[in-house]
């Protein structure tokens, strides 16, 4: 394990190659950012109308969607996890060997050699890369839809000013706190793998939780709150100022 550095430094890097991704993406696909935003609104609005309290609806829905991701960047790993554990525990018993190994197995031992671990099972290496990959797909996914939307600001109405209006008021907040999450993580995930190889326990073994990841998260949630607000009341205010000036 390294300093919690190195572990957001290498989440900023996933998030932005995603971005990059994402523009070159746009000019193939140019429907792609009204695309992702029309579901992005159809997903808020539906779990809006849901919500019980009248006041702050859309606030409330962007703070949960929000909180979910934060959840599956942080124990996306871990859930993948637990979900193979119960597929290969309740299986049948065909499936139950075939799932032990499969034919793909020898690439993702290589796969986890390539990352530094001296593995030599299959089954190691699953466990390995499911926990160190997992937390870094709601950051790429956030990356590439940024990118791609960024782009599209960019192509369609010029200014920077204008990016910087629809992305910074509740994104200068948000970013970082999904950034925060995936690198809790990976983090995590080099503990858990480090604490159960210590103890030869592969594949099972004790995947407790450290309260350093509950404290955090409980901070990157109050983040969130602040940013949904922000992009409800301040982020259509500033892009309207911003289009006026344009």
């Amino acid at each position: 394990m390294g300093s919690p550095w190195r572990y957001i430094v290498a989440v900023i890097d996933v998030f932005l190659i995603s971005s990059l991704l994402g523009m070159i993406t746009y000019f193939m696909l140019p429907s792609l950012p009204d695309i992702v935003l029309r579901i992005t609104c159809q997903k808020v609005e539906a779990l809006a109308r849901l919500l019980p309290l009248p006041m702050e609806r859309f606030t409330m829905s962007i703070t949960i969607w929000n909180a979910m991701a934060i959840l599956m960047s942080t124990f996306g790993g871990l859930v993948a996890l637990t979900l193979d554990r119960l597929a290969t525990r309740y299986a049948s018993g065909v499936f139950r060997r075939t799932f032990g190994n499969p034919p793909y197995a020898p690439i993702l031992v290589k796969l986890a050699r390539k990352l530094g671990f001296d593995v030599r099972r299959y089954k190691e290496a699953d466990v390995i890369l499911t926990l160190k990959l997992g937390p870094l797909l709601v950051p790429a996914i956030n990356g590439f839809a940024a990118g791609a939307f960024a782009m599209w600001i960019l192509q369609n109405f010029g200014p920077v000013s204008l990016l910087g209006a629809a992305l910074l008021p509740h994104g200068v907040i948000e970013f970082p706190m999904l950034i925060i999450a995936g690198a809790m993580g990976v983090h995590l995930a080099d503990y858990l793998i480090y604490r159960v190889r210590l103890h030869e326990q592969w594949p099972r073994g004790n995947l407790e939780v450290p309260g350093w990841v509950i404290r955090n998260m409980a901070v990157c949630i109050a983040g969130l709150i602040v940013a949904a607000y922000l992009e409800v009341h301040v982020t259509p205010i500033v892009v309207g100022c911003a289009m006026k000036c344009a």
